[in-house]
């Protein structure tokens, strides 16, 4: 099998995954069931559901000997046996009827919501609408010298949990919809530890507080809010997150981490200027959001290993540096492991909330190489998109021209991004912000933008 390239197909004989080597796509399958199962285990532990395993497990290595049994006459030890198989069974055809559901997101869910003191930033890709807010005081704040600093607690973690264990009748739904869509279309879906934000960050956030958290918990309260899991054939609702499990307030504002406990892992996204042009990518299809969108260079969400590969001294731009670049060498150069200061200056140039994601924290950052590399594409994330994708950035002035022919809306409340991601359209309108305050636009934005 080593090697063997395969194509996955749905029932009408549309591929799903062209070309992609048969080891890895098990290797992926392997890895999303680890991580379901041990996360469900982790969240709803009970004595009973673990014997049940342990039980399922042992039966199922003693199968061929419990058949030989059969073969010998003894039936009656062979059911006792075989009890633990044909229980399980039973409560595989119980839940059987979960497989036919699907999560359904609410399209109107976010239209009206307001977040007080933010502006509201409208985006449209074709007839997908999206919101997120923005702070002009809070980028300048993030653009300035004042020091910002980070300490770890883990009261909001255990808050969380608590959360997510009450109410894992409602939230499992959701997770084992995600699972079995993951493993039918091949994406990957596996948890991983990431920090997040405990409280709102704003321009009088000189100390950031976060906490441990992981994928899975920011995918159940922060990408699941607005949905609701329905079966196929008559549209009856499953499970629904509304109550305490909603992000929007009766009034129709958004709720601050305070009063809704979420994840609320930082993302992180920067735009590489490479040789007087900006180098921008397309979103590959075993990708969790953004599919076939363009997409900044470097673009994803934090690990809660950087706080210790970052050297845990305390200064949360460093941090959110760190995160970006990570994600900038894991998609553009193929997973380098190095010191990523030696090779690319980073600047974080702003902050916003999005909207569709229960206002997750996201950070955006310009980059700049320290000499010419050749970019290589880890393929399982990103795909180059061509020349046509290039942003020319020979000056400041050619820059701004290329944002706005790509662009046009760039500056206003409703954006047309057509086939831009959201962190894209929200980088290029940050980076149009800066290049109009630059007095010489006859100069390199390599020179002009970075301190």
């Amino acid at each position: 099998m080593e090697g063997r390239e395969f194509s996955l197909f749905l029932s009408d004989g549309n591929a799903i995954i062209e070309g992609m080597n048969a080891v890895t796509y098990i290797k992926y399958l392997l890895r999303n069931r680890i991580s379901y199962y041990s996360y469900k285990l982790k969240t709803n532990f009970n004595i009973m559901g673990a014997v049940s395993l342990l039980s399922f497990v042992l039966a199922m290595v003693g199968f061929f000997s419990d058949l030989l049994v059969v073969r010998n006459g003894s039936i009656v030890v062979a059911v006792i046996a075989l009890l633990p198989v044909i229980l399980d069974l039973i409560k595989y055809l119980n839940n059987y009827a979960e497989k036919f559901t699907s999560i359904r997101r609410k399209k109107d869910y976010y239209d009206d919501v307001e977040f007080p003191g933010w502006e509201k930033i409208t985006i449209l890709n074709g007839s997908e609408k999206s919101q997120v807010f923005v702070r002009k005081q809070a980028n300048e704040f993030l653009r300035s010298d004042r020091p910002i600093k980070y300490i770890e607690k883990n009261d909001y973690s255990k808050l969380l949990k608590k959360k997510i264990q009450k109410n894992w009748e409602t939230y499992r739904h959701f997770l084992k919809r995600k699972y079995l869509d993951a493993n039918y279309f091949g994406k990957l879906f596996f948890n991983e530890s990431k920090y997040g934000m405990s409280r709102e960050f704003d321009e009088n956030s000189s100390t950031v507080v976060l906490h441990k958290t992981c994928y899975f918990d920011s995918f159940l309260t922060n990408i699941c809010p607005g949905s609701e899991v329905i079966f196929n054939k008559d549209n009856e609702t499953v499970a629904k997150l509304d109550g305490e499990l909603s992000c929007i307030t009766n009034n129709g504002q958004l709720k601050t981490v305070t009063d809704y406990l979420c994840a609320n892992e930082p993302g992180g996204s920067t735009l590489l200027f490479d040789n007087h042009s900006i180098r921008l990518y397309e979103q590959s299809l075993l990708a969790q959001s953004s599919v076939s969108r363009i997409v900044p260079t470097g673009s994803g969400s934090v690990d809660y290993s950087d706080i210790r590969q970052s050297g845990r001294n305390g200064d949360f731009r460093d941090l959110i540096t760190y995160s970006i670049n990570r994600e900038l060498f894991e998609e553009a150069f193929n997973g380098r492991k190095c010191n990523y200061s030696d090779y690319v200056d980073t600047r974080v140039i702003g902050y916003y909330k999005w909207a569709e994601k229960a206002g997750k924290a996201e950070f955006i950052g310009i980059s700049r190489m320290h000499d010419d590399n050749v970019l290589l594409q880890e393929k399982s994330k990103v795909e180059l998109t061509g020349d046509e994708h290039y942003i020319k950035a020979n000056t400041v002035e050619i820059l701004m021209e290329s944002i706005k022919r790509e662009l046009p809306d760039i500056e206003n409340d409703v954006i047309n991004a057509g086939n831009y991601s959201i962190p894209c359209v929200i980088a290029m309108r940050y980076l149009y912000e800066m290049c109009k305050e630059v007095d010489d636009k006859q100069i390199a934005p390599e020179t002009a933008l970075f301190r």
